[in-house]
C-alpha cells in the first residue's frame, strides 16, 4: 500500500477519495454522496 493523499476508503468500498487534496478528502467519495471520515 503506497500512501498518496489517500485519506479514506469509502466505508469499506475500497474506494479512495484522493480527488481533492488532503483538507477535502473524507467528505465524498468520488462524487457517490458516502460519507466516510475514518482513515
Amino acid at each position: 500500500m503506497i500512501p498518496h493523499h489517500s485519506c479514506c476508503t469509502c466505508g469499506g468500498t475500497g474506494l479512495i477519495n484522493d480527488d481533492q487534496g488532503e483538507a477535502a478528502t473524507c467528505l465524498d467519495c468520488f462524487g457517490t454522496g458516502i460519507d466516510n471520515h475514518g482513515a
